[in-house]
Formats: C-alpha cells, structure tokens, sequence
C-alpha cells in the first residue's frame, strides 16, 4: 500500500530507470521475440506484448531501434538465407 509517487520513486532508486520505461523496455523485448519467431502481424505483436494501439508500438519501437518492426523481421528473416 503506497502512493503511485512514492511506488515511482522506489522504483527507479533500486532499478535505476523509470516504471515506465521499464515497462516499455519489456514489452519492446517482448515484441522482438514475435518478430523473430512468429508470423503474427505487426497488430497482433503489438497487442500482444501490451501496446495500447499500433502505432504507440511503431513509435516507441523506432525510437529504440532506429527501425520499424517489419524492417527489422525482415532483416531478421533474411539473415538465415
């Protein structure tokens, strides 16, 4: 029983990032374990690892991986050919 502030704040003090980020941060991992491993669609990888919509997932995952998630299934895919 604490308040969301002082959750945040104990948090970050024993992980040394954000909740938040860290949240993002798994599902990011999460989502790359689909693409690599699956033939779902980019809706179903971002429903999955628990992205609010399609593109909340895009943008957090450009911003991480300098890609976008069908970029980086087909240079996973195309890397084993």
């Amino acid at each position: 029983m604490m308040s969301v502030r002082s959750f945040s704040r104990h948090f970050k003090a024993a992980d040394g990032i954000s909740f938040t980020a860290w949240l993002i941060n798994t599902r990011l991992n999460n989502s790359v374990e689909l693409l690599e491993s699956t033939n779902l669609s980019i809706l179903e990888i971002a429903e999955k690892a628990g992205f609010s919509s399609e593109q909340i997932f895009r943008k957090h995952f450009k911003q991480r991986y300098d890609t976008n998630p069908m970029a980086w299934r087909k240079l996973f895919n195309g890397a084993g050919e």
